[in-house]
């Protein structure tokens, strides 16, 4: 039997008089299906609510396998109110939820941007928001390049394509090679975790329980997080991603008003 995890997401909307947030949960199911259950907690509402979705005429959708599988369950993005997530056929789930007296709901597939890779573990991928805007990532880790796509207008847009990562990929080799006495481990855990949310040129990249934060426009990378941070070494086949802080950036405020 496969094992599968319940995807989750979340979003905040903060104003200087009110904050609010939302849970997102999908719960797994095991075959295809032309409908599923998405769970949503408001903090406005206090209280979780229940919503079938139903996909097109003729569409069925399978829930991402799990991590266990080589092929990542991603969580859900949410942006503009839509949420967006893999399945298992490397389309994109999108799934409209505003706010209106129905609790049923109408999903939609959007065909991922290049050559399809389903099944190859020597890619690893993810959708993300940063920046107001959807981006999709690729890392190709035998080539070891990265590609970025940015979503505008209902269509995907290559930002860059095959960016040479083999300084970094050494950088993760030098640092196995130290924390583990020694022993080199394969590129093949090497994952794309995200955008940093308020610069669309960082993608987080994570192997074991070490992440970077790779600039596209400098090609520079940086350390964000490493387990010696808290004096705790996991073994090999551990794969712990430890809190980790971004840089701050500067917030223009609006002048004054009196």
């Amino acid at each position: 039997m496969e094992r599968l995890s319940t995807l989750t997401g979340f979003i905040c909307d903060c104003s200087s008089e009110h904050t609010s947030y939302k849970v997102v949960r999908v719960p797994p199911w095991q075959q295809e299906s032309n409908k599923f259950g998405i769970q949503v907690f408001s903090s406005d509402l206090g209280k979780w609510n229940l919503y079938e979705v139903f996909c097109p005429d003729g569409v069925t959708v399978r829930f991402p396998r799990d991590v266990s599988d080589g092929l990542p369950a991603d969580g859900v993005t949410i942006h503009g109110n839509v949420l967006y997530w893999i399945d298992m056929y490397d389309r994109i789930v999108a799934c409209n939820m505003e706010n209106d007296e129905s609790y049923v709901r109408q999903c939609r597939l959007i065909d991922l941007p290049g050559k399809s890779d389903r099944g190859i573990i020597s890619s690893t991928r993810c959708l993300g928001e940063s920046d107001g805007s959807i981006f999709y990532a690729r890392i190709n880790r035998r080539q070891e390049t990265l590609s970025v796509w940015v979503r505008q207008e209902d269509n995907f847009h290559l930002l860059h394509n095959d960016i040479d990562l083999h300084d970094l990929f050494g950088e993760i080799d030098i640092k196995l090679f130290e924390d583990f006495d020694g022993i080199r481990w394969g590129h093949d855990l090497v994952e794309v975790l995200g955008f940093s949310p308020v610069d669309s040129n960082v993608v987080i990249i994570g192997y074991k329980n070490c992440i970077w934060g790779y600039n596209i426009g400098t090609r520079k990378y940086d350390e964000l997080c490493h387990p010696s941070i808290m004096g705790n070494k996991h073994s090999a086949s551990d794969t712990v991603y430890l809190p980790l802080v971004l840089k701050p950036v500067p917030t223009i405020l609006p002048p004054r008003s009196w």
